[in-house]
């Protein structure tokens, strides 16, 4: 299939793409109060703005149109994926430099280098791109490739350089990805986010051979549907799995988006579905995740909340701009030892 028939190729996107976005707590930060939230900048170059878990509910990185690329080395409309790994926060995204099979997917700070070994560097014709980790010596990052029989996962390992292929039931055309670590009593494994054909949304199990699907029937209930091709963002808290995407109300005549998050046990797909917020949210806005530990007069003891950040729809006339929620949970905070 070719580049400008695909519609999940972003080789031939509008002029005015989305600025992409992608969150991690400082680990230089003791206190565990800022946030390191990445962006990407006109010309496709990658911004930084620390943030503190309390500050601004909005910033104007997104205020900028973004145009063709210039010298950036940025994809246009590639995601931006953070992983803390050996000590440094990494931030991967797909680049502009021709690969074997597309774009090479690459780390962008804090140096630039290609993800891979020596036999095979990581590339891909999507932009799309996922990851996760352990957040000390292990991180993985996703992309999507073509097979006979529809779509496939592709995982490359970002230390040894390997990768691995999951086939799954049918990954949407217009899919994104997102990807999440449990260690909840010690799993230790690995799942990857993903729209099906009718548009419901999946998680896979790939931190075992022949892992497990697991279908999320909740997120169309209700009338509810989720826009197509919509970004996806997750994380698992104790034995807790939390997916971010975009979505209608259900409403009868309100077709905005907005951004709900599903919940559940990771190894269940039984899930709760509910808005974050009732701001209006842009089409396939890029979202991030960050938990943090946090306490409120509400709460006795500390608590794990989870910071998500999206592109909020500008009201006619002005532009859009990266916005701020928070979710709650009642799942106590425990440090690492």
């Amino acid at each position: 299939m070719s580049c400008e028939s695909n519609t999940n190729c972003r080789c031939h996107t509008p002029k005015q793409a989305r600025v992409a976005i992608s969150g991690i707590l400082n680990n230089q930060d003791n206190e565990g109060l800022e946030i390191l939230q990445f962006y990407t900048s006109k010309h496709q170059n990658l911004k930084l703005v620390v943030r503190k878990n309390g500050g601004n509910e909005s910033s104007p990185a997104a205020a900028e149109r973004i145009s063709a690329p210039k010298e950036g080395p940025i994809a246009l409309d590639s995601p931006l994926v953070t992983l803390q790994f050996n000590h440094q926060t990494r931030v991967y995204a797909v680049s502009t430099i021709p690969g074997p099979e597309g774009n090479l997917i690459c780390s962008v700070s804090p140096s630039f280098e290609v993800v891979g070994n020596d036999d095979r560097h990581a590339s891909t014709k999507y932009r799309v791109l996922a990851g996760t980790g352990n957040g000390v010596d292990k991180g993985w990052l996703y992309e999507l490739e073509d097979s006979e029989d529809g779509k496939l996962i592709r995982e490359h390992d970002v230390g040894s350089g390997e990768n691995q292929e999951f086939r799954s039931i049918d990954i949407g055309k217009d899919s994104q990805l997102a990807a999440f670590y449990d260690n909840y009593q010690d799993n230790n494994s690995r799942y990857v986010v993903f729209s099906e054909q009718k548009g419901k949304i999946c998680y896979k199990d790939v931190g075992i051979e022949a892992g497990e699907d697991y279908t999320l029937s909740a997120v169309t209930a209700l009338g509810r549907k989720p826009a197509p091709g919509t970004s996806l963002a997750a994380c698992a808290l104790g034995e807790k799995f939390f997916i971010f995407y975009l979505s209608t109300s259900g409403v009868a005549g309100d077709n905005n988006y907005y951004l709900f998050h599903a919940t559940g046990n990771v190894k269940s797909a039984s899930a709760s579905c509910s808005k974050v917020e009732n701001a209006k949210a842009l089409p396939g806005g890029h979202l991030s995740v960050v938990p943090v530990n946090a306490s409120s007069s509400a709460r006795k003891g500390r608590f794990w909340d989870i910071i998500i950040f999206y592109l909020k729809q500008g009201e006619p006339g002005r532009a859009n701009v990266i916005a701020k929620a928070k979710l709650e949970t009642n799942i106590p905070y425990e440090p690492k030892a």
